[in-house]
């Protein structure tokens, strides 16, 4: 995943990047959005239209910076990896929600359906912005900030990277918090506690991005965090996520020993 032989605009890359990171959340939620606030129809379009926007970023920042496809996950070989820790991962939080919170759900008599994912959502935010984001902060920053703290020591330059691209990701989705929370006088603790969150979101995106080298599952991941299947967020979900992906990192190095040793 680094980059051995980095091209020599990889810099004006990198900070175009950066500043259309910053600037676009700026347009969309200081200007656009309050045009369409009341429009929900126009509001889901446009925060497909984002992610696109992202994604065709993150995509010409990976050409141009010469990062393969390959090195972030972008292979079919990376499908079945995906597709069983997401089933697996989401067959264990169904489990866990059944037995705990369905029955505190139903005694409260609050609707079921209300803890069932809308179908809309759920494309908007899986197939679109989870992926476009992951593409772009863990597939393209994350990696690109990776050579630029090379000068350091292997675990230095790593944790650099996971904390400048997680801060940048962080503060990006400040206008979209501001945007939510209105005149309320304690709205700047409000942003701030919403930044913090985010942050640590991203950490644990990085997690399942370096672990995995596969930015499709992240992305997938990420999208079932803004809108799951079952449930609401919980971090319990994603540390259910974290066990799927250690068993399978494990399958998968007993499954390497014994084709070394000729098992």
């Amino acid at each position: 995943m680094e980059l051995s032989n980095p091209p020599k605009h990889g810099t004006v890359t990198l900070l175009v990047v950066i500043l259309f990171i910053y600037s676009l959340p700026l347009l969309l939620f200081g200007v656009i959005v309050p045009l369409v606030v009341d429009n929900l129809v126009a509001r889901y379009l446009l925060t497909i239209f984002s992610a696109l926007v992202l994604g065709i970023l993150a995509w010409w920042a990976l050409k141009r910076d010469a990062i393969a496809p390959e090195t972030i996950g972008l292979s079919f070989s990376k499908v079945p990896q995906t597709l069983f820790i997401l089933v697996a991962g989401w067959g264990m939080w169904a489990g866990v929600w059944a037995l705990i919170a369905l029955p505190q759900v139903r005694a409260s008599g609050q609707d079921v359906s209300l803890f069932i994912g809308a179908p809309l959502a759920i494309v908007q935010q899986w197939l679109f912005v989870g992926l476009a984001e992951e593409l772009l902060f863990r597939g393209y920053l994350l990696t690109r900030l990776q050579l630029v703290f090379s000068r350091f020591p292997k675990a230095w330059s790593m944790f650099l990277a996971i904390l400048g691209s997680g801060l940048i990701f962080a503060t990006a989705h400040v206008p979209v918090k501001l945007s939510n929370v209105g005149a309320d006088e304690n709205a700047w603790l409000v942003v701030l506690s919403g930044v913090v969150e985010i942050f640590i979101l991203g950490l644990s995106f990085s997690y399942f991005f370096l672990r995995t080298r596969n930015v499709v599952l992240t992305g997938l991941i990420h999208g079932g965090w803004n809108a799951p299947l079952l449930g609401k967020q919980d971090v319990l979900r994603l540390v259910l996520f974290v066990l799927v992906v250690e068993f399978w990192l494990l399958i998968e190095k007993r499954r390497h020993k014994s084709a070394v040793l000729g098992l």
